[in-house]
């Protein structure tokens, strides 16, 4: 990758592009799947260290070394082997002013050469895999995963056991709780632990990342009420199962319990794209936009909610709250303004 005469570093990428064999909806004959920003959700430039929501979408394989450079990003190098990406594509890259003559010059010259030729190349070939692995889609995706491949029979077995089981504990805990129960609080709070332990073995055991562990483990911090810890694990997972809604709809609630409030946001509206027909990614949505002061689209999130599920216990409770939680905020806020006034200069 080019390190220009200025001292600027960048590099290339094509993991935009869905890997072959990874069934998806089907496309027209000949296109392939890719990924590429949501601009509903969010648009470049992107600041470096936020999290990019990205949509799917298909195009034809491309013909030449040209059209694969709309789907190659350019990278910005940073200290440590590290690098963010701004939203540039290699087709649209640089913009005007974007380097000096000399950069410029050194750019091109790569540009053309036999490596930057060979990776354009390879990429086409990738784009041609995914478009032939296309013909067997079925149109069908998940919101849960059914099998994690290559896990073993055992580990997936036992994962799932574990999935069940602290999701029984974690309506029980709710109910202690309701009842100012705490020994009962108590005894599930070291269930779920000793649960987070045997996850945690496994993971050691398969000695990987990602997968249905990772979404084990987060919905236990996240019981537990570990927020860092539980989104850690949802990102992990997300990586590399970008459509499944219920690992979104999780990740806002971390968020939003961390304060990072434009980040949950994000993460909602991605579980609501996903997962339209679920009230749970609805009646999340509400309540960030709630906290964001957004009061008639959460009201609209939340009515579509309740459309969707008129018993959803959570979402009456929300809806029977709403008014009182715009009051708390105006109070909030009045009471923020006046503190501002009476302060001495």
């Amino acid at each position: 990758m080019p390190l220009l005469p200025s001292g600027k570093d960048f590099y290339i990428g094509n993991v935009l592009i869905l890997e072959p064999n990874n069934n998806f909806f089907e496309c027209p004959e000949g296109h392939f799947w890719y990924q590429t920003p949501d601009l509903a959700i969010n648009r470049p430039p992107f600041v470096r260290g936020r999290q990019i929501i990205l949509d799917f979408v298909h195009a034809p394989v491309p013909k030449d070394r040209e059209e694969a450079k709309r789907y190659i990003q350019v990278l910005i190098g940073l200290e440590g082997n590290a690098y963010y990406w701004r939203g540039e594509m290699l087709s649209n890259f640089p913009a005007d002013g974007e380097l000096d003559d000399a950069d410029l010059a050194a750019w091109h010259e790569w540009l053309e050469s036999d490596q930057t030729n060979a990776f354009l190349d390879k990429t086409i070939e990738l784009c041609r895999a995914q478009a032939e692995s296309n013909r067997y889609n079925t149109s069908i995706v998940g919101m849960r995963t059914t099998a994690d491949e290559a896990l073993p029979a055992l580990e997936e077995t036992r994962l799932r056991e574990i999935d069940t089981r602290m999701r029984a504990l974690e309506a029980a805990a709710e109910a202690a709780s309701a009842d100012h129960d705490e020994i009962r609080g108590g005894q599930i709070s070291d269930e779920l632990e000793e649960l987070l332990d045997e996850v945690g073995a496994i993971r050691r055991h398969l000695d990987r990342d990602g997968g249905l562990a990772a979404f084990v483990e987060g919905y236990l911090n996240r019981v537990l009420h570990r927020w860092g810890a539980a989104e850690k694990c949802f990102r992990e997972y997300l990586s590399s199962a970008p459509f499944h809604a219920a690992a979104w709809l999780e990740l806002t609630w971390c968020l939003a319990e961390q304060g990072d409030l434009a980040e949950a946001e994000s993460a909602a509206r991605r579980a609501v794209k996903l997962a339209p027909d679920l009230p749970g990614t609805w009646g999340n949505l509400a309540m960030v936009l709630i906290q964001l002061g957004e009061r008639d689209e959460a009201r609209q999130a939340l009515d579509r909610a309740l459309e969707l599920d008129p018993t959803d216990e959570k979402n009456i409770y929300i809806d029977r709250q709403f008014d009182r939680y715009f009051e708390a905020e105006t109070d909030k806020m009045n009471d923020t303004a006046h503190r501002r006034q009476a302060a001495p200069n």
